[in-house]
Parts: C-alpha cells; structure tokens; sequence
C-alpha cells in the first residue's frame, strides 16, 4: 500500500475513532497516531463534518468578548 493510501486509512480510522470518543482524546494525540501533523488531521475532520471544538453560544460569546 503506498504511503499516502496508508495515511488517508489511517486518518479514517482515526477520525471515526475521534468523532466517537468522549473526546477525552486530544487532537494531537489522535494524529500522532494517524501519523499525520495535527493541522492536516484538524483539516481532515473538517473535510469529513466533525467539530473539533465544543462551545455553548455562551462560552464563545464570551470569548469574543475578551478578544
């Protein structure tokens, strides 16, 4: 299997792995298993529809308060 065909399953199972857990799982530690840097795994979520954060309307209004 070549490398960027082995990459893209892994970043699979782990996104699918990722998107299930409790989240207890950090990002960076989910894409040094994918073997990837966490920017192109942040990015793969993105490209697969899962959220890489959680906030209410309130937590991120107030974090837009205090910008």
């Amino acid at each position: 299997m070549k490398s960027s065909s082995r990459n893209t399953c892994r970043s699979r199972c782990f996104k699918r792995w990722y998107s299930s857990t409790d989240r207890s799982t950090t990002s960076g530690a989910a894409a040094e298993l994918a073997d990837v840097p966490r920017p192109l795994f942040l990015a793969r979520l993105a490209d697969y529809g899962v959220a890489t954060f959680d906030l209410t309307a309130d937590e991120l209004a107030h974090d837009f308060a205090n910008v």
